[in-house]
């Protein structure tokens, strides 16, 4: 693998976790693994990076996830919203 494909495999391979303003929980994103995953306890010297700083696919992906463990509709389409992720919210409203 060539220098550009290991930066651009780098790139593609994000991976976060921060904190859901739906459940409060830490959540991990890994966008080679296309999952979310909710923390039972916190990672020692894990990095959690701000909501505001989580990118918009792990942002839909995260509430997805709130919204397939049973949070509430309304909770999950305002935080949506507030993400600009204004499709999905009406999508959740419409259900």
């Amino acid at each position: 693998m060539d220098r550009a494909e290991q930066k651009s495999a780098l790139v593609a391979d994000v991976e976060v976790t921060t904190i859901s303003p739906v459940s409060g929980k830490e959540m991990h994103y890994s966008s080679s693994k296309k999952n979310v995953e909710a923390l039972r306890e916190k990672v020692q010297n894990e990095k959690v990076t701000p909501w505001s700083e989580v990118s918009r696919e792990a942002k839909l992906k995260i509430l997805q996830s709130e919204l397939a463990a049973g949070a509430d509709k309304a909770v999950v389409a305002r935080v949506a919203r507030e993400a600009g992720l204004n499709v999905f919210a009406d999508s959740i409203e419409k259900r």
